[in-house]
């Protein structure tokens, strides 16, 4: 199995895939704070829904709606996290272990990521590679008992510029933590900021990438 990883600074609501997996923390509804990456329709539908307690947002509460034409994502996947200023790593850990399940349940292996700051910038890039080393080794559970997920699994982070010097770091010590790993086979890619790539699927093509392309290991 091989994991193409990629950091782009679009909004996940905008880029193509099967599923948009977004992580929310319970603070992000009740303010009314919109970092979502979705547009304005989207959003209010969210809130209102929250405000309704249809979804609470609590810790490990799914949601999964359909994408429709004003997202480019073929489906939404909604993991609340509840209230991050409670959360641990542990728990996270646990809350994307079951995303990864969710997702080989409803054979999807195109996926773009939403992962709030939940401890603050300077711990960012340490949290985006602790998450995408858990997907990648739930992942490979899965497949070890038999579930059909596919040969290639895609996780697409969908970032704020802000975060730029810090992902550039991360693709780095993410590439030396996989070329550490055995099992896993994994290219990381970083955007390059006004590129026109917007996420075409595993087997279209990506153009606009800047030079921060860590190959590991060719299958």
């Amino acid at each position: 199995m091989t994991i193409d990883i990629r950091f782009t600074f679009r909004p996940i609501g905008t880029l193509w895939c099967q599923v948009g997996l977004i992580f929310i923390c319970k603070e992000q509804l009740e303010t009314g704070q919109e970092p979502l990456g979705l547009d304005q329709k989207t959003s209010s539908y969210l809130q209102y829904l929250f405000g309704r307690a249809f979804w609470g947002c609590e810790k490990g509460e799914t949601l999964l709606l359909p994408g429709e034409e004003r997202v480019r994502p073929h489906k939404l996947l909604l993991k609340g996290l509840g209230q991050c200023n409670n959360l641990n790593p542990s728990q996270l850990v646990e809350q994307v272990k079951a995303s990864a399940e969710t997702l080989a349940n409803i054979e999807a292996n195109d996926i773009g990521v939403r992962m709030p700051p939940i401890w603050g910038r300077e711990s960012y890039a340490e949290l985006l590679i602790d998450t995408s080393l858990t997907f990648a080794r739930a992942w490979k559970a899965i497949e070890t008992k038999g579930v059909r997920v596919g040969s290639e699994l895609r996780l697409v982070y969908a970032l704020d510029t802000m975060f730029l010097e810090e992902i550039e770091g991360a693709a780095a010590q993410l590439s030396n933590s996989f070329l550490k790993d055995p099992v896993l086979d994994a290219s990381i890619v970083v955007e390059s900021l006004g590129s026109r790539w917007s996420g075409m699927g595993i087997a279209g093509e990506a153009s606009g990438l800047s030079e921060s392309n860590y190959k590991l290991r060719e299958v």
